[in-house]
């Protein structure tokens, strides 16, 4: 059947059912005329033998057989009966009769032909059919009578209709025929015509094709569905079409690398810049670009890839290329799998994205964020890492390393008498001494101005490290050719052992600052290792902890300012606050000495909360009487223990609402190196000061590990450059290129640059033409109590206004 036309089928349909309703029609004429004739024919003979019941009573009554056999030639006048029986009061045969034609209807057996009793029922028997009938006279039964007729005239009779039927089932299929082959015509030929515009359609792929409309029955609502769905197909290619190519356009033009595989991972597109990057010259070698990766990432780069593949995931990587010209090239590469509407894969799309010169740049300032970017050598980031590592694999070895604290003696007279350019090459020369007694196991950081330190793993015992620190004495004391002059410096070195003197970065670096100091007060040009006899500087420490206590509550402290100017407009925008000491008893008291006991101790956190709450309360005061501007701020230093816990941060939010001030007029400064000990919750309590409605600088810039992907997730506003790279401008080559740097990189990310330790024009001068917008330094002036400003503002502008000409 699915083979045929719907032409045949059609007619088919229309035929068979036809004959169907045919055959049942005649089959429900055939029964009902075969029950009908027998039932016809019944009726007639019980009437038959009812009528000789009633004539034979006076034959039996009397014994009359001839009368009776007179009576039964009735039978004669119906051509079924070939048999007529009368019984008498005995229900013996009486008198029986049997028609003239009687042997043309039955060819019965003589035995068959009256019933041996009339007390049969009616009934049919091998073709006869039996009618009893009794012969009541006074209400009783005296006799019966029994007619006997065959079924032969009615089986002529349905033989007939059979024919008849038969002739007219014909005479309807034929007649079937050729209306539907006629009507068929009208139904199949608008359906050949949608299917021929729909093979017109496939074949031409010409979505503008429509079909034509014939009737507005069921068959037109079809064809105008089918429009409709070629309309749709047409605005959606079209659409289609104009999408590709915006893509093509957008692709060709893209600074990313963009491309297209099939299922097998097989290329089967790539834009020019896809090429470009790969090293590949035209589209022809697309699927070669395997050959071109490093050979040091090849074999990783395709096993991941055909993983990928595998296993339908998505793919992301960053590798390398080495083109012709032996240049490398670093990518990072991702493609994702393409879905049909069924979700199964049938390609990847993907981009490749050029990383070479933002991975040199990421080197670059990783190295600057490890090493000290005057000496190369490690800084105090790396040093803590290795440090922390090396006090770990001490306690699983079970073996022991030394940390030297090293100063340079006498170094700010040499900066003093020789600048700071001398003291630079000074500190580059003792950084490679350093690195030549050491092994290649041991780490040599640079701690911060002339500080050094000496991490000595598996030293062993004391002999190792006596021996390294006494040739260390022996080189740096070397003279040292600066500026055509011979200098020669010394100096002094604490040794502290781990895990003997303790087994905390804190607690050795604090132990081997003690006894650096220690060997300086024995003389410098020695070396002291840490013991319990140094715990007169702990009780020192104590000492001055409670000095510091006392002189929080009787009031010896009191803030300097120093002032940021606006080295465009010529200016000051604000104030750094800094904390000074009038020690009752010992006189004026240098910060130097006064942080680090107070960080140790605890008590920075009272004092920090106390500059806080003064440097608010003069706030109003230099706002109204013209000293600060009214969007100018005061910048306040956030000690460690302050930034490192959040309940504090509360107590200063706390502070700052209740002073009333603008926060907007407050600043808040937090070294680079707090920051980054722990970046994520440094984001957390930065936002919380941010949204206080101050801002934000990060002070010491430079000094610490910042990378770029922290540093843009910083709520901060401003970047002060370390003075450490000031103080070279603008001569010396690598704080030039570090300073411009810093600045260029904070104007990229919305940030403003504040340069500390301005002290001359020219160092100005340099800021001024690299667009640093604020400095600060002594170039300007120390800073000075509220009441000077207050009293002599004009303190305040003298240099700067003279040193605004010069620039």
């Amino acid at each position: 059947m699915q083979g045929l036309s719907l032409r045949f089928k059609l007619i088919l349909l229309a035929m068979t059912t036809t004959l169907v309703a045919l055959i049942i029609v005649s089959a429900v004429v055939f029964t009902y005329n075969n029950i009908s004739g027998y039932n016809k024919l019944k009726s007639s003979l019980q009437v038959i033998a009812k009528v000789l019941a009633d004539r034979s009573v006076a034959a039996i009554d009397f014994g009359d057989a001839d009368l009776a056999k007179q009576n039964l030639s009735a039978v004669d006048a119906h051509k079924s009966v070939y048999l007529g029986c009368i019984y008498d009061q005995n229900d013996q045969l009486f008198s029986s009769y049997s028609p003239a034609s009687a042997s043309n209807k039955s060819s019965l057996e003589s035995s068959q032909r009256c019933p041996i009793s009339s007390t049969i029922v009616d009934e049919l028997v091998d073709g006869s059919l039996y009618i009893v009938q009794p012969v009541i006279y006074d209400k009783k039964k005296i006799g019966g009578v029994v007619i006997v007729a065959t079924l032969d005239f009615l089986k002529q009779q349905n033989e007939a209709l059979i024919y008849t039927l038969i002739v007219a089932v014909l005479i309807a299929a034929i007649t079937s025929f050729l209306l539907a082959s006629f009507i068929e015509r009208f139904v199949s030929r608008p359906i050949h015509r949608l299917r021929q515009t729909m093979s017109d359609v496939q074949l031409s792929n010409d979505y503008a094709i429509r079909a034509v409309k014939f009737t507005e029955d069921e068959m037109g609502d079809l064809v105008d569905s089918f429009n409709q769905m070629l309309i749709k197909i047409e605005f959606d290619n079209e659409a289609l079409k104009g999408s590709e190519k915006k893509f093509r356009t957008l692709s060709s033009s893209s600074p990313v690398g963009i491309f297209q595989t099939d299922i097998d991972g097989q290329i089967i597109y790539a834009n020019e810049r896809w090429c470009q990057i790969t090293g590949l010259e035209n589209l022809m070698e697309v699927n070669q670009w395997g050959d071109n990766l490093h050979p040091d990432d090849r074999s990783h780069v395709l096993s991941s890839w055909s993983s990928a593949l595998l296993a339908g995931d998505d793919f992301k990587m960053e590798y390398r290329f080495l083109i012709m010209d032996e240049q490398e090239v670093t990518v990072v590469s991702q493609a994702k799998a393409l879905y049909n509407t069924q979700q199964d894969i049938i390609g990847y799309l993907g981009s490749m994205l050029d990383i070479s010169d933002l991975k040199a740049a990421q080197i670059q300032l990783e190295h600057l964020a490890l090493y000290d970017p005057l000496t190369r050598i490690a800084n105090r980031f790396l040093l803590k890492n290795r440090l922390e590592k090396a006090i770990k694999a001490a306690k699983r070895n079970k073996t022991t390393l030394g940390l030297m604290f090293l100063d340079i003696d006498d170094f700010k007279r040499i900066n003093d008498s020789m600048g700071h350019d001398a003291g630079d090459e000074l500190l580059k020369v003792i950084a490679d001494r350093i690195k030549s007694c050491v092994r290649q196991i041991d780490t040599v950081a640079r701690f911060g101005g002339d500080e050094f330190v000496v991490l000595l793993t598996d030293t062993g015992n004391h002999l190792t490290t006596d021996l390294i620190a006494q040739a260390l004495l022996k080189e740096i004391k070397k003279p040292i050719r600066i500026n055509q002059q011979n200098i020669i410096v010394t100096a002094s070195i604490g040794v502290t052992m781990a895990l003997e003197d303790g087994d905390s970065i804190s607690v050795l670096m604090k132990n081997a600052d003690l006894a650096m100091y220690r060997a300086k007060s024995e003389g410098k040009d020695t070396y002291q290792y840490f013991s319990q006899e140094l715990n007169h500087e702990i009780l020192r420490h104590l000492t001055l902890e409670i000095e510091l206590r006392a002189a929080l509550e009787n009031d010896e402290f009191f803030l300097v300012y120093q002032p940021k100017f606006d080295i465009k407009r010529g200016q000051v925008t604000g104030f750094e606050s800094l904390i000074r000491w009038r020690s009752s008893t010992r006189g004026l008291i240098s910060p130097k000495d006064i942080i680090p006991v107070a960080e140790d101790t605890g008590i920075i956190i009272p004092i920090g909360e106390w500059v806080l709450r003064s440097a608010c309360r003069d706030v109003e005061r230099l706002i109204e009487s013209g000293v600060l501007p009214r969007e100018g701020r005061i910048a306040v230093n956030l000690s460690a223990k302050q930034f490192k816990t959040p309940c504090l941060i509360d107590k200063l939010i706390d502070i700052v609402r209740l002073s009333n001030i603008n926060p907007k007029n407050l600043e808040f400064e937090i070294t680079e190196t707090i920051l980054m000990e722990d970046i994520t919750n440094a984001i957390q309590l930065l936002n919380r000061l941010k949204r206080l409605g101050s801002t934000i600088a990060i002070d010491d810039f430079g000094t610490g590990y910042s990378s770029l992907s922290y540093l843009k997730q910083l709520p901060i506003d401003y970047l002060k450059v370390d003075r450490s790279f000031v103080d070279g401008l603008p001569d010396d080559v690598n704080d030039v290129e570090i300073t411009s740097a810093i600045i260029a990189m904070s104007h990229k990310l919305g940030l403003k640059v504040v340069a500390e330790g301005v002290e001359t024009p020219e160092q100005l001068k340099f800021l001024n033409e690299n667009e640093c917008d604020l400095a600060q330094g002594y170039y300007f002036g120390e800073g000075v109590t509220i009441e000077e400003l207050m009293a002599f503002p004009e303190l305040r502008y003298k240099k700067f206004n003279r040193l605004q000409k010069s620039v």
